[in-house]
């Protein structure tokens, strides 16, 4: 897995105070109505979102498939809520919130498990609880330098929706992790979600732009 390989270099690469400044207060204000404050955060990483939005008030709790992402999260916030685990699984208590922010859902790869995906979510919520997806639009670069200009990201598209990442280090050119991903369109991911019986809205942004084409990223807005 690309984030046991990255392990603490994870956090050197986001500039994560600007992110959540930029981007907490759209999060919640796209949580606005949801039926209660138990959130749990998928695909949490090294547990930023899931620190802010206990801060701001929410019961969150993290869950990652990665072992050394967790183990960074702990570390970074010893009194957070977080542990391993795979988000195509049920919860084992039902949650008002289930969000994915980022680009996670780029490492499924196939609709199977984006059906099993849906379905685990589906029962994991409370009724009129909210899924909040985004999906970053993955566009090729060559060159995309990232926080701190230490290291480097190359996306290269392959074959239909799929992408090669590879971060490597900007002073040597040495590969850091590589993997693949798949950029998912708001056809594939509504039709699954409205299959299980979710309400949907799209977006464009979190801001909460209208979806178009160039859009910089898919936002969606599940009600169960």
């Amino acid at each position: 897995m690309i984030y046991d390989e990255l392990g603490a270099d994870y956090d050197r690469m986001i500039n994560w105070e600007k992110r959540l400044e930029r981007d907490l207060p759209l999060v919640l204000q796209l949580l606005d109505g949801a039926p209660g404050k138990k959130l749990v955060d998928m695909a949490c990483g090294t547990g930023w979102y899931t620190t802010a939005l206990r801060d701001a008030g929410w019961n969150s709790r993290g869950i990652d498939l990665s072992s050394t992402m967790i183990a960074c999260a702990q570390e970074r916030d010893p009194t957070g809520n977080f542990q391993q685990g795979s988000m195509l699984l049920p919860l084992a208590e039902q949650s008002d919130v289930i969000v994915c922010l980022g680009n996670s859902l780029a490492y499924i790869h196939n609709i199977t498990d984006i059906s099993l995906l849906a379905t685990a979510w589906y029962e994991s919520l409370v009724p009129g609880g909210y899924v909040l997806i985004q999906v970053v639009h993955l566009l090729p670069t060559e060159v995309k330098l990232l926080n701190g200009k230490e290291f480097s990201r190359t996306l290269a598209p392959t074959t239909g929706p799929f992408y090669t990442l590879t971060i490597s280090r900007s002073s040597d050119k040495s590969v850091v992790a590589e993997d693949t991903l798949r950029c998912w369109s708001e056809n594939d991911l509504m039709e699954e979600l409205s299959k299980k019986g979710f309400t949907c809205q799209t977006f464009g942004s979190l801001n909460q732009e209208p979806l178009k084409n160039n859009s910089p990223d898919l936002v969606i807005r599940a009600v169960k």
